[in-house]
């Protein structure tokens, strides 16, 4: 593997990585004759036994732009992660991966562009605390409890800076509508329906979905600056009690971590 360029920020606020990898033929080829070979001992061709089989019929058994697709999700998977350490880089989401020279093939090296991003630098202003503190202060006894919580969120969202870069929102995006779309098929339900009963535009709908997304991962940020700034931890022993209780929850005890840390964050803002 080779990198073409060092990662570069596209802005100094902007936590996006760019870099190229080259695969070269003779690695692919090496592959490609690993996969036959374990398709060789798993395969039975007709008036052979499994392993035995000419390496020809082997190819006839198989779909090779699936093979190759295959190599290339192997191949870049590693080479990506060594990269990945070896700049000393913390992606926060799945990169996106573009091939330079299409199409697939094995006689030629593949060029291969990856993007990704890092967790974005936040500007917290400390005139924050100044006003949720007055705004806790004017709040009635009676004031209802989730629109209080969300006036504190608009007024710390006031005091945030933060530039997100654009295949953060537009990965999250992408999850959204894929989930979107598993529901409408499971509730026979069509896009146009749906937008229909929102009384919103395709257009709408995106616009409306990329400013909720920009407006979690700025609200997040803030939670993470602030609980670096206040010494608000979470301890191996208050994860391990919330996800025995929701089992739910054992598979993901990042998820665990970070529900604890901002119901934390909260408290230390409702309490100003």
């Amino acid at each position: 593997m080779t990198v073409t360029k060092k990662p570069t920020q596209k802005t100094p606020q902007d936590s996006t990585f760019t870099f190229k990898l080259s695969l070269k033929s003779d690695q692919i080829k090496d592959e490609y004759q690993k996969y036959l070979k374990k398709m060789n001992s798993e395969v039975q061709t007709k008036g052979f036994r499994k392993g035995r089989s000419p390496v020809d019929l082997v190819e006839q058994n198989i779909s090779l732009p699936d093979v190759l697709s295959e190599i290339a999700s192997h191949l870049i998977s590693h080479q990506y992660s060594d990269k990945i350490k070896d700049l000393k880089l913390q992606p926060i989401i799945q990169p996106k991966i573009k091939l330079i020279n299409p199409p697939l093939e094995l006689d030629k090296d593949w060029q291969v562009e990856v993007i990704g991003c890092q967790k974005p630098a936040i500007t917290l202003n400390s005139n924050y605390k100044k006003d949720i503190k007055k705004l806790n202060s004017n709040k009635p006894e009676k004031n209802d409890n989730n629109k209080h919580l969300d006036q504190i969120i608009t007024t710390l969202l006031k005091h945030i800076k933060v530039t997100l870069p654009p295949i953060l929102i537009e990965t999250d995006v992408s999850a959204h509508f894929n989930s979107l779309f598993a529901e409408l098929e499971k509730n026979k339900t069509t896009l146009d329906q749906y937008l229909e009963s929102k009384k919103q535009t395709p257009e709408e709908y995106q616009k409306a979905i990329e400013s909720q997304i920009a407006k979690e991962w700025s609200l997040n940020l803030a939670i993470d600056q602030i609980a670096a700034d206040e010494k608000i931890t979470v301890t191996p022993d208050q994860v391990s009690a919330v996800s025995q209780n929701n089992p739910q929850f054992k598979e993901n005890l990042n998820m665990v971590y970070f529900l604890i840390l901002q119901q934390k964050v909260i408290k230390f803002l409702q309490d100003l």
